[in-house]
């Protein structure tokens, strides 16, 4: 048994944003749907890198429900952050097309 105020093992601290795949049999997770231009720019989500496995625009993330930050940035391009707030259960596309820089 853990001690007290610390999460069981290999779980998440609460209320720290969980990503990748839920547990089995677990739900309350949303996902976001990103697309982005160029494929091979850098995104974050929540502060958190992350990366297309495929080298696709297209990624798939499970994230808590809530609110979650959007950071997408690749030298010469202009920079793209914004917030959404994700529903348990729901699928939240969100596309980003980054500019060059003039």
């Amino acid at each position: 048994m853990p001690p007290p105020n610390q999460p069981p093992p290999n779980q998440p601290p609460p209320n720290q944003p969980q990503y990748g795949p839920p547990p089995a049999g677990q739900s309350g997770n949303a996902t976001l749907e990103l697309r982005v231009q160029p494929a091979d720019a850098e995104v974050l989500i929540d502060g958190q890198p992350m990366r297309a496995t495929d080298g696709n625009e297209r990624m798939l993330i499970d994230v808590a429900e809530g609110r979650h930050s959007i950071q997408v940035r690749k030298a010469g391009f202009i920079g793209f952050l914004t917030d959404v707030q994700v529903r348990r259960g729901e699928t939240t596309p969100v596309t980003v097309i980054l500019r060059p820089q003039p």
